[in-house]
């Protein structure tokens, strides 16, 4: 089959499990993951009138018990988009609609299209696992509505268009500090291949004004001695394992295979590596704090990389036999 007749087959399975994952209704009440029943409820409250730190604040309590430090406060950007979207419906078929998005824009630079099908059935799967019981919500997930831009962020990366690599990598920020690791990526690469900096110095200052805003406003709500699950010293080796594969079969073996043919792609481009290589290596923070969850940002790209990588390896392999 002709590239593009590969490309038209991925878009047509992407479409199909989009659709199908769309048909049904989030199962309100089906919630395993305590984060996914703080944000659900912090949004109701938004919906009713409260302002975002006065709804969190609300639901941690409920929840979780008083923070005590402003990494219990996700950035109110999501919880925002969320209340403008309105009944959960709506939100749950935006992200699907983004999930669509993302594949659109992953296929066009991918060597490999049909790895986004299975990247598509990642974002959905992760979002809304199924079990025994039925489905279970798990959408509301923030790091889960990060992948899109940063998928549009990497395809701005390879057109070389760094201003708007740099502006979606801030979008992507505002959502999840942790993406922030793009931008000091960003600028590094800029600074070694002699490229303006500029963007990237803007976009960091930018992000860095905006969480010094938000560490503000989150003050007023904090106790001393707050309930929130300590960071350092929960992690280790197995838990970095988990973090490669978190929703994949098998994660703690398919997770990392597939992170280490990503690694082999990213080997054969200098300057991808150099911009893309610290998010990728985001699961080796699993030696020190055991945040599961914090995979999702990473594992879409992993396959990504890790099927390219594998194709590399193959054409490698029949050259060196011919």
């Amino acid at each position: 089959m002709t590239r593009a007749t590969v490309r038209a087959v991925a878009v047509t399975l992407v479409l199909a499990l989009c659709a199908l994952y769309a048909i049904a209704a989030p199962a309100r009440g089906q919630e395993h993951f305590v984060d996914e029943a703080i944000n659900r409820v912090t949004v109701e409250h938004m919906r009713h009138g409260a302002n975002y730190y006065d709804a969190m604040d609300d639901s941690l309590r409920r929840y979780n018990g008083p923070a005590g430090s402003v990494r219990a406060y996700r950035l109110p950007t999501p919880f925002l988009l969320w209340r403008a979207l309105g009944s959960v419906r709506a939100i749950w078929l935006f992200y699907v609609l983004l999930v669509a998005i993302s594949a659109f824009v992953l296929v066009r630079l991918t060597s490999a299209p049909l790895s986004v099908p299975l990247i598509a059935w990642y974002m959905l799967h992760a979002a809304r696992p199924h079990d025994a019981g039925g489905f279970i919500d798990q959408y509301l997930i923030v790091e889960l509505w990060v992948v899109p831009f940063v998928a549009a962020a990497l395809l701005a990366t390879v057109r070389r268009n760094w201003a708007t690599a740099a502006g979606l990598a801030v979008v992507a920020t505002s959502f999840r500090e942790l993406a922030g690791l793009l931008l000091l990526a960003g600028l590094a690469a800029a600074l070694l291949f002699r490229r303006s900096s500029a963007p990237w110095l803007a976009a960091i200052a930018l992000s860095v004004a905006a969480f010094l805003v938000h560490s503000a406003l989150v003050h007023p709500h904090l106790v001393r001695h707050g309930t929130e699950i300590a960071l350092l010293g929960t992690g280790g080796p197995r838990r970095v394992l988990t973090m490669m594969g978190v929703g994949l079969p098998h994660g703690t073996v398919v997770g990392p295979v597939l992170w280490l043919f990503a690694i082999g792609r990213l080997s054969t481009d200098r300057e991808l590596a150099v911009r893309f290589g610290p998010y990728l290596a985001l699961p080796l923070v699993g030696f020190a704090v055991g945040r599961d969850y914090w995979g999702f940002l990473v594992v879409p790209f992993a396959l990504l990389w890790a099927v390219e990588g594998a194709a590399i390896a193959v054409d490698r392999i029949r050259v060196a036999r011919t």
